[in-house]
Order: structure tokens, then C-alpha cells, then sequence
């Protein structure tokens, strides 16, 4: 839910003190992770490798970091796989991929649909 679309703010902000504990991860110190009582910094497109594609166009772009991450931030697969870990289903959730493999797995499982969609799905680099 985010502050600055909700039409009603003295609601929103009442109805979010009401759970005990409020966890976000966000890029940016956004009204949302202000409210919150604990915000994992994420990382931005520019800081993670990732995989790009528009609704329509038929290709995929495999987007490279172009820096290092700011501060302590962390790409959402990361963060995810030690809360994962932590909770005790790590494997489970991992599948023994690293970000890397899962981003390689996904390009090779949207790959037939999309040829089937008459969309070529080859990845731009």
C-alpha cells in the first residue's frame, strides 16, 4: 500500500499502526518505509543483474549491474533467500539456484511460450 495514492490518509495511517510489526524492503526512503518498524534496503535495477522484457515487443533484455550496491542494499532474491534460511525452508525456497540460475531458468521456461505467442523471447544483451 503506498502513502501517496491513498485517498484518505488519517485512515491509512490509522489502519497502519494497527499490526504489531511492519517489515518492508524499498529502494528509496519512501513514506512507506517511514511508517515502517523495520525496511530492508533493496537494490535498484542499476545495482542487480535482471532480466528486462516489455509487454509486447518479443524480445527480453538481460539488464547488468552497473554499480555496486549503495550502502546496505541487497537484491530482493538475497534478502528473501536468508529470511528463507532463517525461518528454516531456505532450500525449498532456493531450489539450490543462486539469483544467477534462476534468472538463466526463467529465460529457458518463457522461452517456448513465447514462440508458441508467436513472440521470439531471445535475449538481448
Amino acid at each position: 500500500m503506498r502513502f501517496h495514492h491513498h485517498q484518505d490518509i488519517n485512515r491509512l495511517c490509522e489502519a497502519w499502526r494497527r499490526p504489531e510489526t511492519v517489515v518492508v524492503h524499498e529502494q528509496y526512503w519512501t513514506a512507506q518505509a517511514k511508517f515502517s518498524d523495520i525496511v530492508l534496503p533493496a537494490t535498484t535495477s542499476l545495482e542487480r543483474e535482471d532480466i528486462g522484457s516489455g509487454g509486447h515487443d518479443g524480445f527480453m533484455i538481460a539488464m547488468s549491474a552497473q554499480i555496486p550496491p549503495v550502502g546496505e542494499a541487497r537484491d530482493d532474491y538475497a534478502i528473501f533467500c536468508d529470511l528463507a534460511d532463517r525461518l528454516g525452508f531456505g532450500e525449498a525456497f532456493s531450489e539450490g539456484r543462486d539469483a544467477g540460475q534462476w534468472l538463466r531458468h526463467l529465460y529457458e521456461e518463457s522461452r517456448p511460450r513465447a514462440q508458441e505467442e508467436g513472440n521470439c523471447a531471445a535475449l538481448v544483451r
